[in-house]
């Protein structure tokens, strides 16, 4: 969905992990509804350096970014994406 210059996404992500492509944007914040941590990879696949984003938190984050990779240890999570769009 796109309100003006807001994207917005749910995501649900499981252990087969999940990706989404969001080109176009000047960064965002991403909530953890679920019980589990979930791990999000900015333009590259889940690694070591992956960034966590604890059960229940916000990441906020600034730069452009193109795919956002997801992955969760065990169950599953939703997530939900906010990018400000490009003018």
């Amino acid at each position: 969905m796109s309100t003006n210059n807001v994207y917005s996404k749910k995501l649900n992500v499981t252990t087969a992990g999940a990706n989404h492509i969001v080109a176009g944007n000047r960064g965002g914040m991403i909530y953890n509804s679920g019980a589990v941590d979930v791990q999000v990879g900015f333009d590259k696949a889940i690694d070591s350096d992956s960034t966590l984003i604890p059960a229940g938190a916000t990441l906020e984050f600034t730069a452009e970014v193109r795919t956002l990779y997801f992955d969760v240890a065990s169950s599953s999570a939703d997530v939900y994406i906010s990018l400000l769009n490009n003018p």
